[in-house]
Order: C-alpha cells, then structure tokens, then sequence
C-alpha cells in the first residue's frame, strides 16, 4: 500500500505555474532582481511555442514591491530590453539538478504516465545527478496480503509481474486519494526487469534494495546518463 510520505520534485504539468526568476541587468552584471510570478506557456513546456513570465512580486533596490505596478506599462516588465533572465523552479535553475528523490510516487502511476516521468526527470536532472525512487515490487505482494489484499488479486498481480512485468489499477475510484482523482493515479507494481528495460541505458543503476523502504517498496538509486 502507500508508504507515509510521499514527496517528488519536477515542474507542474499545467499550462501555468508558479515561477521564480533572477532578472539580470546586462548593463550592471551584478544587479539582480528577484521576481515571484506566473510562468505561462503554449505547446510542449520543453520548448513553447509561446511564453511569458507575469511578476506577482519584486525584489528591487532592496525593497519587495507589488509587481502589479510593471504590469500596466506599456511595455511589460518580464518583456524589457535589456534583462537577462534565468527561470527557476523552487530557487533552483531548470535542468541542474544534482538530486531528486520521489518516495511512493512511481508505485501509484499508471506505468505509462510513470515512464513519462521519468523522461522530466531525465530533463531536470543534469548528467551524472542522481534520482531516488521507490516501487512496489515482489516484496510488496507479500507485504499487502499481509496487510489484507486477497489471496487472489495477489495471486494476479505476481501472475502480472511475472507475465508482463507490471500491474496496474485505478483503486482509489471518486473520493481520490488525498484529492487526487485521476484514472493514471492509482496503484502499481512493477518488476525490476521491466522498469530496467525502460529505463537503461538512459540511466545508471547505482543500487537495487528490494524492499528497502519499510519492508514494502523497492528502492532505486539512479544516475542519469
């Protein structure tokens, strides 16, 4: 079942979220200006076929000022000639991540929406950075029959997992799980042999634990190539 914390970085998958950003003065290299604003784009979010960043907030000349102010010029703040910007998600700048960490995440995506996932990963985190993640394997079987799954969906989820490497089941249904309610946001297991196969030789192998994580989940320690 779901481990007690869960917890993953990465970008939002809307078409907006919330963006911080370093706005450089090309004129004065060590002037910076920080902003807190909406970033919204059209078309894949790795390359968009439009974009703009909307300050909510400003950090200027040693004050914080409501970013509303720039947004009624004539030419917009985000868009004046002259600054350099650098986007950032949660103060860290996209695609240098050294580390991730996602506990009790893939064990709940659909496995197709997982290795999407794992593609964002691969994006934010820089070559040689590191991914930490767990999923239910074979030692989650014995762990939820434990913990009373029935012998016979057991029973066909290691029949899966032997057979085809994965299962899955949207097992939350219409409350959803913490407000959650997604038919891709459900319960999975997958097999060492068949996340390995999707995911080398993109990535590195640095440690297999099989139920590492509270005698349940396998853990993964992952290197991006």
């Amino acid at each position: 079942m779901r481990a007690l914390l869960r917890v993953i970085f990465g970008t939002a998958t809307l078409a907006a979220s919330v963006t911080v950003a370093q706005m450089h003065k090309v004129a004065k290299p060590d002037q910076v200006v920080r902003a807190v604003g909406v970033y919204e784009w059209t078309g894949d979010f790795a390359k968009p076929t439009a974009s703009r960043l909307i300050p909510v907030s400003l950090y200027i000349e040693g004050k914080i000022e409501d970013a509303g102010i720039y947004i009624a010029r004539p030419i917009p703040f985000a868009l004046l000639p002259g600054n350099l910007y650098i986007l950032q998600s949660a103060g860290v700048d996209k695609g240098t991540l050294d580390l991730a960490y996602a506990i009790s995440i893939w064990s709940h995506f659909a496995p197709g929406l997982g290795l999407s996932w794992f593609q964002e990963m691969h994006r934010l985190i820089r070559p040689g950075g590191h991914l930490v993640c767990t999923t239910h394997g074979l030692t989650s079987v014995a762990h939820d029959a434990a913990g009373g799954r029935s012998q016979e969906q057991s029973e066909e989820i290691l029949d899966a997992l032997y057979r085809q490497g994965s299962w899955y089941a949207s097992e939350f249904g219409e409350e959803g799980d913490w407000g959650v309610v997604n038919p891709d946001w459900g319960t999975a297991f997958l097999s060492p042999e068949w996340l390995l196969t999707q995911l080398c030789p993109r990535w590195r192998v640095l440690e297999f634990a099989p139920g590492r994580n509270q005698d349940n989940q396998d853990v993964y320690v992952l290197q991006r190539v």
